[in-house]
């Protein structure tokens, strides 16, 4: 995995962002401590963007609603390794919910409907890691 705290990966419609973010999620997925949290401005947004993780990874396991994330963990246990929680970025109020967690991998897709840049480092505020050999990310798809 690179060493920047930040990814951020943009491009025109088909380009394969949602693909590099899905797969970017593999790493150290095998880690029962992580946990993460993907987001869009609306969950509505993320159905079709679950089918396409399942492709790509298709030991994931799916459950809950909101959707949660748990992939194999390291003798390939289902939902022994890393979990993400999926949320959105709707309205002002929905960045507090992130607040005071640590969450060492966080992808945002498509930042550009983040209305504020303030907005934006509230949600970076909680990408921090208290797990030994885990750096915190962030990955971003944009347009």
């Amino acid at each position: 995995m690179r060493s920047e705290y930040e990814i951020g990966y943009g491009g025109a419609r088909g380009g394969g962002k949602t693909d590099a973010g899905i797969a970017w999620l593999g790493y150290d997925s095998e880690e029962p401590r992580l946990h993460g949290l993907v987001v869009r401005k609306n969950s509505i947004d993320l159905g079709e963007w679950l089918l396409r993780a399942k492709e790509i990874h298709p030991k994931l396991k799916i459950v809950g609603n909101p959707p949660v994330l748990k992939f194999p963990g390291k003798n390939g246990e289902e939902g022994g390794g890393a979990t993400y929680f999926t949320g959105h970025l709707k309205d002002r109020e929905s960045y507090g919910k992130y607040v005071g967690q640590n969450l060492p991998r966080m992808l945002l897709e498509e930042l550009n409907l983040i209305p504020s840049e303030e907005q934006y480092l509230k949600l970076l505020a909680s990408c921090r890691s208290t797990i030994p050999g885990i750096e915190a990310r962030a990955f971003s798809t944009f347009n």
